[in-house]
């Protein structure tokens, strides 16, 4: 099922957001994942860091093993278990996904596979040769190429023409109106709720868009304007509350990375 985006008015804000913190990235970074409350692992086109969350204090670093594979626009994808402390890692700058596992002070490489073991998938996930569109079968979303993918209830994608996918009907065309495109990032947040970036140019003002799926469609909640373009998200539970970890790229090209604390006021 494709779904159509429309914005949802409400009185007053959806959603509490707040600043916890904020760093700068040395690197370009393409992908974040928390590993726990505290921590988080971040990936550059070519090396995973483990970092505080409080500070970016660097904890560990893994160079990315593998034979490298040419990519214009840099791309990643973190898939952390945390009860097992581990995670496979796929970059479009390499041609297999690696399975990492961290320790307090440590990242290693336990294994390669040819693609990343998505939840379900009978295929597994990959990046088309020289792109950052993810492709393979994805359940409840169909097969790709994908810009993001968010794990979730339900599963999301955001398409190549930057709409949303949800259940095996992900490819048909669909009429988008006067609907924004979403950009390449994705996280589930609540049940049935999702943060996603614009599709903005860099240098356009770019948006963290809250959004929650309700009666078969995906309305548009709230939006948080960042300074800077969101190049990569993240989510984790903390009670009633979530933790988003956002990459953020400034106009002169550096990289920050910023978390914010979101709590429900309504639904």
């Amino acid at each position: 099922m494709i779904l159509g985006l429309t914005t949802a008015l409400v009185g007053s804000a959806a959603v509490r957001i707040e600043s916890t913190g904020s760093f700068d990235l040395p690197l370009p970074t393409v992908a974040v994942a928390w590993v726990d409350h505290s921590r988080l692992l971040v990936l550059s086109a070519e090396e995973l860091q483990l970092l505080e969350a409080r500070d970016g204090t660097l904890v560990a670093r893994l160079l990315i093993p593998g034979r490298a594979s040419p990519a214009r626009i840099a791309a990643g994808l973190i898939l952390p278990d945390p009860e097992t402390s581990t995670a496979w890692v796929l970059s479009n700058r390499r041609a297999s996904a690696v399975l990492v596992e961290w320790s307090s002070r440590t990242i290693s490489v336990r294994s390669e596979a040819p693609k990343l073991p998505w939840p379900g998938s009978p295929t597994g996930l990959h990046f088309l040769p020289g792109t950052n569109w993810l492709d393979g079968e994805v359940p409840l979303v169909g097969p790709g190429p994908f810009l993001a993918l968010a794990t979730g209830e339900p599963s999301l994608a955001v398409l190549r023409d930057g709409t949303v996918g949800m259940g095996p009907g992900a490819k048909e065309e669909l009429d988008v109106g006067e609907m924004q495109a979403l950009g390449p990032t994705l996280a589930g947040l609540w049940p049935h709720w999702f943060a996603a970036s614009t599709a903005l140019p860099p240098g356009e003002p770019d948006a963290l868009l809250i959004m929650a799926v309700s009666g078969g469609r995906l309305a548009e909640i709230q939006t948080h304007p960042v300074r800077g373009s969101i190049r990569a998200l993240s989510a984790q539970c903390e009670g009633r509350a979530v933790l988003v970890a956002l990459v953020v790229e400034g106009d002169s090209g550096r990289f920050r990375l910023e978390i914010l604390r979101l709590e429900r006021t309504v639904g």
